[in-house]
């Protein structure tokens, strides 16, 4: 899936969450300090309150809207990116409100300070909070200061002030935008990196041609899985097989031929053998190799002919000419124990394709 710019999906928005979860506790604890000290909440008892009160209304709002609905595959949803963007926008408008109005008061400096300062360190930490998205950083301080710069000069208060409060805004807008570009650089950098770890694990896992497993992932998968039944008493089932008269295709046709029909023997197995416990690999030349587990046996010999069939029916059209050959099955099962090596299966296997090619080919044997 290709990588989208600015997109909010599931891991930005997971981001957002995390970013901004910690701020949610700090402003009730803010104001709280900035109300206590000095004794301010006794001067402007109601004022006070009503703030401290929209304060935690909307920290506890959006606690619970963190913990219930941003979690899972639901996190970015319309409705929760609406409301988790307004429930910042909201946040920051009763702090900025409550700043501006702090502002406004005669003979309080002490909490004019604290307010600045709290205003100014809270607006600044919900800039780089907010760097995912660009708009919600920039707007959430501007949001934060704007009350002040309004009321400040319209009530002729301190009015070098509200200019430094612009300067600082406009300052952490270029903030936002460098972070946003440097966040989103970094997390295309991160889907590049993973995106190659994926191809590069795929290339070392893969036979090129044929587009299954190779043989060295085969033999992981196989030492994993008698390791498992080793423990749990499981059975083990290995088919070898191997294409009939290959080498005539390769002779008659060339070897171009002999690739395109190793391509669709591969897809011939795979659309056979698909389940989930199923490992297809092409195990050398013009022989494929199958592990399966917790299977009857009658059962594996059913899908087996119908493989030999399907193969035995299936014509390759390369360039006018029709190519068409069939398939030796020898397969062995066996419930691994400690006195047994896994390579005993593999043998067992390739004695049961060896009795099916001197059978006269086109056979399926099972190992007895």
């Amino acid at each position: 899936m290709p990588f989208k710019r600015n997109t909010l999906n599931n891991r930005v928005m997971n981001d957002l969450k995390k970013r901004s979860y910690i701020g949610i506790f700090f402003y009730p604890v803010v104001s709280l300090i900035v109300l206590y000290s000095n004794g301010f909440y006794k001067r402007h008892f109601n004022e006070s309150l009503l703030f401290i009160l929209l304060i935690l209304f909307i920290s506890l709002f959006r606690l619970i809207h963190n913990h219930v609905f941003l979690k899972g595959d639901n996190i970015s949803s319309k409705n929760n990116i609406i409301t988790f963007f307004s429930s910042v926008y909201f946040t920051s408008l009763i702090w900025g409100i409550g700043f501006g109005l702090v502002m406004l008061l005669q003979n309080e400096p002490f909490t004019k300070m604290t307010m600045l300062a709290s205003t100014i360190g809270i607006g600044s930490g919900g800039v780089v909070a907010f760097i995912p998205e660009k708009y919600l950083s920039m707007f959430f301080n501007t949001i934060m200061v704007l009350p002040a710069i309004i009321l400040m000069p319209l009530f002729q208060i301190n009015l070098t002030l509200p200019v430094l409060m612009v300067v600082y805004a406009l300052y952490m807008a270029l903030i936002a935008v460098r972070g946003n570009k440097e966040y989103w650089n970094a997390l295309e950098t991160e889907d590049l990196l993973k995106k190659t770890t994926e191809e590069i694990k795929q290339v070392s896992q893969t036979d090129l041609l044929t587009n299954i497993y190779n043989r060295r992932y085969f033999d992981q998968i196989f030492d994993y899985l008698w390791n498992k039944c080793l423990r749990a008493g499981c059975k083990i089932t290995v088919i070898m097989s191997d294409i009939d008269y290959f080498k005539k295709i390769n002779d008659n046709y060339g070897h171009l031929a002999g690739d395109q029909y190793l391509k669709m023997v591969a897809k011939l197995i795979t659309s056979v053998f698909q389940r989930k416990t199923d490992v297809v690999a092409r195990f050398g030349g013009e022989e494929f190799i199958i592990l399966t587990s917790e299977d009857e046996d009658d059962q594996i010999i059913e899908l087996t002919e119908h493989l030999r069939e399907k193969i035995e029916s299936s014509v390759l059209d390369y360039k006018n000419t029709k190519i068409k050959t069939t398939m030796s099955f020898g397969i062995a099962s066996i419930i691994p124990d400690q006195n047994t090596d896994y390579d005993i299966l593999i043998g067992m296997a390739d004695n049961a394709l060896y009795q099916a090619k001197k059978e006269g080919k086109n056979k399926v044997v099972f190992y007895n």
